[in-house]
């Protein structure tokens, strides 16, 4: 787990705005292939990049429930209330007049991933400002 955090940072860095990230505690890990983890992960960042002002930050929390939560904070203009049940779905993007490259599949491609491996997904607007996209996986103790 801790791994694919660090994988998913060098995108954010080429953007100029990096991500910073919080390792989960050793021994720890998701009950997800790698490859599958890195993608979901970098789709979120991606996705906060492309709407934030500032830097996004990337946080993982240790198990509650037997599932690990990682989330993705912006600090953009969070999404309109009216598009959060719909920030998953494929081919959305919540401000088209100011849509960047993309077709509006990176966070459905993430919730693909997330169902397939037992595990949930969400986004919320933070109260201090931006928005927070984030997934939970199934957690396995080493």
């Amino acid at each position: 787990m801790t791994e694919r955090l660090e994988v998913a940072d060098p995108p954010a860095q080429r953007c100029g705005r990096p991500a910073g990230h919080r390792r989960l505690p050793t021994g720890l890990t998701a009950a997800i292939p790698q490859d599958r983890l890195e993608r979901a992960v970098t789709n979120l960042i991606h996705n906060a990049q492309q709407h934030a002002l500032g830097p996004v930050e990337v946080t993982a929390r240790p198990p509650q429930g037997g599932q690990i939560r990682i989330q993705v904070r912006d600090h953009g203009p969070g999404f309109p209330p009216d598009f959060l049940p719909h920030a998953f779905d494929r081919f959305t993007q919540a401000d088209r007049a100011r849509a960047t490259t993309g077709a509006g599949l990176g966070l459905a491609i993430t919730a693909a991933i997330v169902r397939s491996c037992g595990g949930d997904y969400g986004a919320t607007n933070h109260p201090d400002g931006g928005a927070t996209a984030w997934i939970t996986l199934p957690s396995t103790l080493l």
